[in-house]
C-alpha cells in the first residue's frame, strides 16, 4: 500500500530553508500587531518523511507524510499571553494562528511571571544529510530487504524503516531569527523464533549511519540466544542493559527530576536535592542535543540555544533544565530547555 499525506498547496519536494519560513513567521507577526498584540513569537516546524512497515518478512506499507505546523504566542499591553496553532503552508495560515493567539490573550488572566520573548542569540550548525531527506520507497524497500535476507528460515522479522526530515524555525519580535534543518534515519525490528525474540535498532542523521543488515543479524542473534527459555527463582540478578533500554528508563528520569519547573514545585526527585547524592556513584546523566550521537537541534522551541547541561555527576543532582519561565523564577538563564 502507498499513501501521501499532503497539505493542500504544500510546496514541491526541497527545504523551505531561513527565507521561505521567515515570510510565513512574518506574516503572523504583522497579523498579531495588526491585531493588538505589542509582542509576538511564530514557531514553524515542517515534518516530513516515508516509513516502511514490514511484518511476516515482507513488505506490507509504504507511506509517505508532510505537514507544516504553526504556532504562535501573543503578548498584550496588560500581560495577557494567548497561544494558538495551525496546520498549512500558507501566510493566512499562520496569520490566522496569531489572530486566534491574540483574541486568546485577550481573554486569558495577566501572568506577572511572564518573563518576555527571546531576543537575538545565535545557535550552532548541525549536519544534514540531503540524500536521507528525500530517501526513495524503492531506497527503503532495499534496506529493508538487505536486513530480511539475514532472517533464517524459522523465524519472522516485523518492524519498520523511517527516513525523512524537518525544518525547524523560531521567530520573534523581540528579534529572535532562528533556523535548522534537520535529516533523519531509524530502523528498528523484531526477530521471532518458535519460542524467542530478539530486538533490535539504530539510526542516525544519515541513512548511512544505519546498517540494515548488521542490524538484522542482531536481532537474529539475541532470538537464538534466547531460545528455549527456562524459569528462573525470584531474587535478585545482575542485569545488562543495553542503550535501547536505558534510554527508556532515563527519558522517565527526565520527566520526574530534570524539569526545571517540576524542580522549583518540589515535583521533582531532586528538588532540594542539588549538590546531594540521588543515585549510585556510577551513574553520569548529561543533557547535550550537540552531541555526535544524537538528534538534537541546536535551539529549542523559544529561540535560547541549547546548552550543555551534566544533570548527574558521580551519583550527585547537580542541575536541572530550565526554559525562559522557570529560569527567571530560578533567577537564571535559560539552558535552551523551552518545548
Amino acid at each position: 500500500m502507498t499513501g501521501r499525506i499532503h497539505a493542500p498547496g504544500a510546496p514541491p519536494e526541497g527545504l523551505l530553508g531561513s527565507a521561505g519560513l521567515r515570510r510565513l513567521a512574518d506574516a503572523g507577526l504583522e497579523a498579531a500587531a495588526a491585531s493588538g498584540a505589542v509582542a509576538a513569537e511564530v514557531v514553524l516546524q515542517r515534518d516530513w518523511g516515508g516509513l516502511t512497515r514490514f511484518a511476516n518478512c515482507e513488505i506490507h506499507q509504504n507511506v509517505w507524510v508532510e505537514d507544516l505546523v504553526a504556532r504562535v504566542r501573543a503578548v498584550t499591553a496588560d500581560g495577557r499571553v494567548g497561544v494558538a496553532g495551525a496546520h498549512g503552508f500558507h501566510a493566512a495560515d499562520v496569520a490566522g494562528a496569531a489572530d486566534a493567539a491574540v483574541a486568546l490573550a485577550r481573554i486569558s488572566p495577566p501572568d506577572p511571571e511572564f518573563p518576555g520573548l527571546a531576543g537575538p542569540a545565535k545557535a550552532g550548525p548541525v549536519p544534514v544529510d540531503d540524500a536521507t531527506l528525500w530517501l526513495s520507497p524503492a531506497d527503503r524497500a532495499a534496506a529493508v530487504g538487505a536486513a530480511l535476507a539475514q532472517v533464517p528460515r524459522g523465524h519472522d522479522a516485523a518492524g519498520a524503516y523511517r527516513t525523512g526530515g524537518s525544518e525547524l524555525a523560531v521567530v520573534t519580535s523581540a528579534g529572535q531569527r532562528a533556523y535548522t534543518p534537520l535529516s533523519s534515519a531509524e530502523l528498528t525490528l523484531v526477530v521471532m523464533g518458535p519460542n524467542s525474540s530478539g530486538y533490535a535498532e539504530a539510526g542516525g542523521r544519515s541513512a548511512s549511519d544505519v546498517d540494515p543488515a548488521a542490524t538484522a543479524r542482531t536481532a537474529v542473534a539475541k532470538a537464538r540466544a534466547a531460545t528455549d527459555p527456562v524459569e528462573v527463582a525470584p531474587g535478585t540478578w545482575p542485569v545488562v542493559l543495553e542503550p535501547a533500554a536505558t534510554g527508556t528508563l532515563v527519558q522517565f528520569l527526565s520527566y520526574l527530576g530534570f524539569g526545571g519547573r517540576d524542580w522549583l514545585e518540589g515535583r521533582a526527585f531532586t528538588s532540594r536535592r542539588l549538590g546531594e547524592q540521588v543515585v549510585d556513584a556510577k551513574v553520569t546523566i548529561v543533557d547535550d542535543a550537540a552531541a555526535a550521537n544524537t538528534l538534537g537541534v541546536p535551539f529549542d522551541y523559544e529561540g535560547p540555544p541549547k546548552q550543555r547541561v551534566e544533570l548527574i555527576r558521580d551519583g550527585v543532582a547537580r542541575a536541572v533544565g530550565h526554559d525562559r519561565h522557570s529560569a527567571a523564577r530560578a533567577g537564571t538563564r535559560s539552558t535552551g530547555h523551552g518545548l
